[in-house]
């Protein structure tokens, strides 16, 4: 029962948009329920970036977006965004940590820090979304 709650919480938060330069000064997740603040954060995305990252078309009345920054992160660390618990009031997304991949990379790509950034949409809800 445990597997099947687990993979339909995973299929409502969906991936839709990632990059390995977020400009963030620290680690963070933001939720976003609003066009406006989506704008905002591809536009400090886009700051040194020419063209720029496309906004994604987001219906805000049918989806929420969630943004996980990674600030000075090793490329081979792995992480997956996860609602980790949903009560009736309540929904906890989280950091589910996958495991490494062993790539191959030459020694001076082995220590390339990124601040990648993942944009995830989940189905709209009136309930309070936290971060974990």
């Amino acid at each position: 029962m445990a597997t099947e709650q687990d993979s339909e919480n995973t299929e409502k938060l969906i991936l839709i948009d990632q990059n390995n330069y977020s400009g963030a000064d620290s680690t963070e997740t933001i939720i976003i329920r609003d066009a406006k603040s989506l704008k905002l954060f591809y536009a400090k995305v886009n700051r040194a970036r020419k063209p720029g990252l496309p906004v994604p078309d987001i219906d805000f009345t049918k989806e929420i977006i969630v943004i996980h920054c990674s600030s000075d992160m090793n490329y081979s660390n792995v992480n997956k965004l996860i609602i980790q618990d949903e009560t009736d009031t309540e929904m906890v997304v989280g950091l589910k940590k996958m495991p490494k991949t062993k790539q191959e990379h030459s020694s001076s790509e082995d220590n390339l820090l990124v601040n990648p950034f993942f944009v995830y949409k989940i189905p709209f809800t009136k309930k309070k979304v936290t971060i974990e």
